[in-house]
């Protein structure tokens, strides 16, 4: 994220761009991961199954837009 938030500055870009990053939330059952002690994977209601991480990063845009 760093490396293309340096890009986005760089070219010129960063004021008038969007940047949504998420990824998965872990594998399926019966797979051998690192799950930080959480309980549950894919499709469990417990905090491995639903816990995804997220960030939103806007840069500056006219107040007059929709």
């Amino acid at each position: 994220m760093g490396k293309l938030e340096q890009m986005l500055i760089e070219q010129g870009l960063r004021d008038n761009t969007i940047v949504i990053f998420l990824m998965d939330n872990g594998t399926n059952y019966g797979d051998e991961i690192f799950n930080a002690g959480m309980r549950g994977t894919k499709q469990s209601l417990y905090e491995g199954g639903h816990r995804v991480p997220f960030s939103l990063s806007a840069g500056r845009f006219p107040s007059k837009r929709v």
